[in-house]
C-alpha cells in the first residue's frame, strides 16, 4: 500500500515537472539585431510586392546577405514570408523608435 502511494506521488511529481506547472504566456521579444533583420527582409518584400523575381540583382544579393543562407535560403525565406501569414502588407517596415527614411 505504501509503495503504491509513493509510486503514485512520484509519478505525479515527475509528470508535473515534465509538463510544467506554470503558464508563462509572456510574449517573446526579439533583440534589436533580429528585429532589424526581419524589418530589412520585410522592406525588400514590400519593395517587390511579394514577387522575388522583381528584385534587382543587387537587392537579391542584399536580401541573401540578410538571410545569411545563400540564394536557396533566401528563396526559402521569401516563400515562408509569402505563405506563413507573415506577408501582411500592414506589417511595419521599421522599428517604432526608428525614423522613417526618405
Amino acid at each position: 500500500m505504501k509503495i503504491k502511494l509513493i509510486t503514485t506521488l512520484a509519478l505525479i511529481v515527475v509528470g508535473m515537472a515534465i509538463a510544467g506547472c506554470g503558464n508563462d504566456s509572456s510574449p517573446v521579444v526579439p533583440d534589436n539585431h533580429t528585429l532589424n533583420i526581419a524589418l530589412g527582409m520585410r522592406s525588400y518584400y514590400n519593395k517587390a510586392n511579394g514577387n522575388y523575381d522583381a528584385l534587382s540583382p543587387a537587392d537579391k544579393q542584399a536580401f541573401e546577405q540578410l538571410v545569411g543562407k545563400g540564394p536557396e535560403g533566401a528563396q526559402e525565406a521569401w516563400k515562408f514570408m509569402k505563405t506563413a501569414n507573415v506577408a501582411n502588407p500592414n506589417m511595419p517596415t521599421r522599428m517604432p523608435n526608428q525614423p522613417a527614411s526618405n
